[in-house]
């Protein structure tokens, strides 16, 4: 029974020590704010959101997280290549199909989180972009953000006033998850003091 129980306790330590690896060896996530207000709205007050994940050179298979959409939208987006997960987190995968289209009221900010997993090889590059075009499609009113992923690094270029690029608040972990680790220490304590 002793057996039983250490081997027990050895097991939940462990997968409370993964569970807190998984999280520290997640990637950079940024936070993009973009404005809308300030555009000329002669033309209507709407405009589309355009996101697409393209590789230049490159053919390795990257993948681009999209977390925490939040705007003015007025209807569902188009999806091409993308993938909805069940807490709505976008999936783009890096191919030229890869398009994210969406109605949106102009005067409302914009804001989103991302992170790339991994990054291209020696050969190419791959960029995100979201850009801003007019209501009717009849011009593009900004290119709002654009990431580029080369073999060393990730950059990115804003267009100036209207958006801005900076860390992603870290997330508050779930009690439950919190909640895991410190069970899974006290019992390794226990299980230390007891060996003693």
């Amino acid at each position: 029974m002793t057996y039983l129980k250490s081997l027990f306790s050895q097991a939940f330590l462990a997968a409370a020590l993964l569970a807190g690896a998984g999280a520290a060896n997640a990637g950079a996530v940024y936070h993009v704010d973009i404005k809308t207000a300030g555009f000329d709205t002669s033309g209507g007050d709407t405009a589309y959101l355009e996101m697409y994940f393209a590789p230049f050179g490159s053919a390795d298979p990257l993948t681009a997280t999209l977390s925490k959409l939040q705007g003015a939208f007025l209807e569902e987006p188009t999806l091409n290549q993308v993938t909805v997960g069940p807490d709505g987190t976008l999936r783009f995968m890096s191919d030229f199909a890869t398009d994210y289209l969406r109605l949106f009221k102009l005067g409302q900010d914009i804001s989103f989180d991302i992170s790339f997993d991994g990054l291209p090889s020696d050969i190419g590059t791959a960029a995100f972009s979201a850009d801003l075009i007019k209501g009717d499609y009849s011009d593009y009113l900004s290119h709002a953000v654009t990431f580029t992923l080369q073999s060393d690094s990730i950059g990115y270029v804003t267009d100036p006033g209207v958006a801005s690029v900076g860390p992603a608040a870290a997330d508050v972990p779930e009690p439950s998850a919190a909640a895991l680790v410190l069970i899974g220490l006290m019992m390794a304590g226990a299980v230390a003091r007891r060996r003693a």
